[in-house]
Formats: structure tokens, C-alpha cells, sequence
């Protein structure tokens, strides 16, 4: 067994209790193993185990025997991504595919439902924190060996990958989530209690700027730059300058000339085929949802059949991009809802980063929203040429979002659990056992 699987498979071991006795922790190691993928990077027999079902399974084991009853955010936010769900199950059941919607349909309501069970535990600032720093250095376990990779090889053996067989193994995917994380270096960065964690955070930032440039995904260069220019929009200098050198450095380490002829068919997209494709398949995604306005034509529409019916020839290819990809799958009411949640979250993000920060929690709060609002915005520019609609790390975002509104308006900056009286009997009877536990096994 490799040295690797013994960590991993010591750390469930000694995590899968802790999840079972405070499953809020459960929430964090959750959003931590949606990205970091353990399962998939190990080469041993632990190859494959199924982690993140172990840590679900024992943090909802723990919520049976947790005495309050946690509630979800009451949010405009929180009832439009119920709404778009409720919505999906419609669109899945009238689906042209149905072989093809329902794992799809399926695979989206595990997200939510693991999010709600998030966004219900991490209820308190310090519980947030760590869910997003998890979610920041869970990408950046890649980006960093990934940037290392890109210099020592200077850039010849290709685009920069994520972990195999996972949502991010794909060059863009990659880039798309390193984008989406990026601002968290920026903001969180400073508020971390010691020196040299916030110059780390610095530096992860740049580095990770290198593994972005390193996918050579032309989407992820004008998200970086939708980025870096609203970091410039808001001030930060530091961050600015970090990324001109990571930027200067990743062309002084590679050849210059391939990335730029790369980057270069945004310009020339008629002249590079890929990129050529995009309008066909956006008109494709158009016709969809015209064809199919109240329900779309559910999950996974295009097939063979569906590009013949409407270009004259057969291909398969999603939309490649984030809205059109929503209306050819769920119509108009499925687009209007999904449109009102992602403009909503923007709104309410933009809302509490121009609060004054006046209190340390304020402030807190503040560099949380404009971590996810720079993040978000940068998603959703690198999403316009790809199939980003439904990843885990958008949901993740969008249900940060949701806390960190709910946390600010909330008194004392904590949402208050309801208690019950049965899971109050159900704890005290599992506190019973667990103390007596030791003396029976003595008598026998």
C-alpha cells in the first residue's frame, strides 16, 4: 500500500467519528473532499473507496442524535434554488431522454441536498470560515503541485489537468474552479490570525494564477481577466502585483509563442475549429428551447439526432454555455428561475460588500462577500463557453452565499437551532450507552 492511501485511510478513520459527534465538522470535511477527490488521486487499495458517502452517511448518522434541530436560511436566494429544483423534477419527468435526465436529475439533487445539510450546520462565523478555507486549499492541492508541474515541464507536455475521473479532470473544468476560488486567497487572507498566513495566502494566490494560465483554456483567460480587473475595481494592489509577476513568470517559464497562438483564436475563433463550433452549438441550444419553451427538452438533449434534426449533420456537443445549456434543458420558467438566483446572489453579494466594516465581524462578513462575488462573477464569465451550469463548486458558491446573508442578518451573527425534546431523549439515551459501554464489557 502506498504511503498516500495510509494517510487518507488513517484521516477518514479518525475524521468519520468526529463527523458522527459534531456533524457540523461532517459539513466541512464534506466540502473539503468535494474537491479534493481522495478517492481518485490514490493508487493503492484504498483506490476508489467511496470517502465522501462514509462522511455522509456518519454526519447524517450524528444529526439523529443531535439535540436541536438545525434550520435551513430563509433567504430569496434559498427558496429560488428550491423553486429551480421542484422545476428540474418537472422538466426530468417530460424529458425527450429520459434514460438520459433522470441520473443527471439525480446527480443534481445529491448537490443540493448535501448543501442544504451544509448551509443547516455551518451556522456560526468560525463554522463558515473553516467551510471556506476548505473549499479554497481543497482546489489549491491541486493548483499548486499543477503550477510546479507547468514550470518544471515549461508548458511541452500539454494542458494542465485536474484529478482523474472527477468533475474537474477536464482542462477547463479545472480552470474554472481555480477561478472560482481565486479571490478567497485575496480576502480571507487577511483575516487569518498570523503574518506568514496571510503572505502564504499571497502566495497561493499567484501560484494558482500560474496554474490557471497553465490549462491554456481561453475561457479561463478572460475570466482571469474579469477578475483581476474587479480586484483592481476594488483595490487590491497587492493582489494586482502578485498576479502581474505570476503572469510574467509563467511566460518566462513556458514557450510564449504556443500560449499566445493559443489565446489568440479568441480573436480568430472562424480560423480554429473548436472554437469555430461554439455559434453551432449555441444555435442548436437556442432552437431547443424555442422548440420546447414551458418544460425544455429536459437533461442531456443533444444527441446525433438532435444536431441532424437542426444543422443538417450529426455531432454531439452541449451547449458551451452557462444559460443557454439552463433553456435548452428547462425552457423559459426553468431559465427565469435559474437567472433570478444567479443575479439575486450577485445583487445581495454586491449588497454586503459595500457595507461599512466597522465591527472585526462586520468586516469579516464583508471580505467573505466580495471573496464569493469576484469568485462568482469570474465563474460566470468562464461559463459563457462551457458546460458549468450544474458543478458542485457553483452550488458550493451559491451556498456560501446564502450563509454568510443569513449569518449578517441574524442576531448575535448565529441562527439560532430549534431544540426537540426526542432528539434530546435520543441524545441522552446515546450518551448512556457510550458511558456504560466500558463497565458491561468489564461484568462480561
Amino acid at each position: 500500500m502506498d504511503y498516500r492511501d495510509v494517510i487518507v485511510a488513517v484521516s477518514v478513520a479518525v475524521g468519520i467519528p468526529l463527523c458522527f459527534r459534531w456533524p457540523w465538522i461532517g459539513g466541512v470535511v464534506w466540502g473539503w473532499f468535494c474537491f479534493l477527490y481522495p478517492d481518485r488521486v490514490m493508487i493503492g487499495l484504498v483506490h476508489g473507496t467511496p470517502f465522501i458517502a462514509l462522511v455522509v452517511f456518519a454526519t447524517l448518522a450524528g444529526l439523529a442524535f443531535t439535540s436541536p434541530l438545525y434550520q435551513l436560511p430563509r433567504s430569496r436566494e434559498m427558496y429560488l434554488l428550491v423553486a429551480f429544483w421542484a422545476f428540474c423534477a418537472l422538466t426530468t419527468a417530460a424529458a425527450l431522454y429520459p434514460e438520459r435526465a433522470w441520473p443527471q436529475f439525480f446527480r443534481l439533487s445529491r448537490i443540493i441536498l448535501l448543501i442544504m445539510v451544509v448551509m443547516a450546520f455551518c451556522q456560526s462565523p468560525r463554522r463558515l470560515t473553516a467551510l471556506m478555507w476548505g473549499t479554497a486549499l481543497a482546489v489549491a492541492c491541486y493548483a499548486v503541485p499543477g503550477a510546479l508541474w507547468v514550470a518544471v515541464t515549461g508548458g511541452h507536455a500539454g494542458p494542465l489537468y485536474g484529478p482523474r475521473a472527477s468533475d474537474i479532470e477536464n482542462n477547463n473544468d479545472f480552470a474554472a474552479a481555480m477561478i472560482a476560488t481565486l479571490p478567497f486567497f485575496v480576502f480571507l487572507g487577511p483575516t487569518a490570525p498570523r503574518p506568514w498566513m496571510r503572505h502564504a495566502a499571497l502566495g497561493v494566490f499567484g501560484i494558482t494564477v500560474v496554474a490557471i494560465l497553465g490549462t491554456y483554456s481561453r475561457a479561463a483567460v478572460l475570466a482571469l481577466v474579469a477578475v483581476l480587473l474587479l480586484l483592481a475595481a476594488l483595490r487590491q494592489w497587492r493582489a494586482l502585483a502578485v498576479a502581474a509577476v505570476a503572469w510574467v513568470a509563467f511566460l518566462s517559464v513556458t514557450a510564449p509563442q504556443k500560449w499566445v497562438r493559443r489565446v489568440d483564436t479568441i480573436r480568430t475563433f472562424s480560423r480554429e475549429a473548436s472554437a469555430a463550433q461554439r455559434p453551432q452549438e449555441w444555435y442548436v441550444a437556442l432552437r431547443l428551447g424555442l422548440d420546447h419553451p414551458v418544460l425544455g427538452a429536459g437533461f442531456q438533449p443533444f444527441t446525433p439526432e438532435t444536431y441532424l434534426r437542426y444543422v443538417g449533420y450529426e455531432d454531439y456537443h452541449n451547449a458551451h454555455n452557462f444559460f443557454l445549456q439552463v433553456f435548452a434543458e428547462h425552457g423559459i420558467p426553468g431559465l427565469a428561475l435559474y437567472t433570478a438566483l444567479v443575479v439575486s446572489t450577485l445583487a445581495t453579494l454586491w449588497r454586503m460588500g459595500r457595507r461599512p466594516a466597522i465591527a472585526p465581524t462586520a468586516a469579516r462578513f464583508r471580505a467573505f462577500s466580495l471573496a464569493l462575488l469576484v469568485g462568482l462573477v469570474g465563474y460566470i464569465v468562464d461559463a459563457q463557453f462551457h458546460v458549468l451550469s450544474y458543478r458542485p463548486i457553483f452550488f458550493n458558491l451559491l451556498a456560501l452565499a446564502i450563509m454568510v446573508d443569513a449569518l449578517a442578518r441574524a442576531p448575535a451573527h448565529v441562527i439560532q437551532p430549534i431544540h426537540s425534546a426526542a432528539a434530546e431523549a435520543r441524545q441522552r439515551w446515546l450518551r448512556t450507552v457510550v458511558q456504560n459501554f466500558p463497565q458491561r464489557g468489564v461484568r462480561s
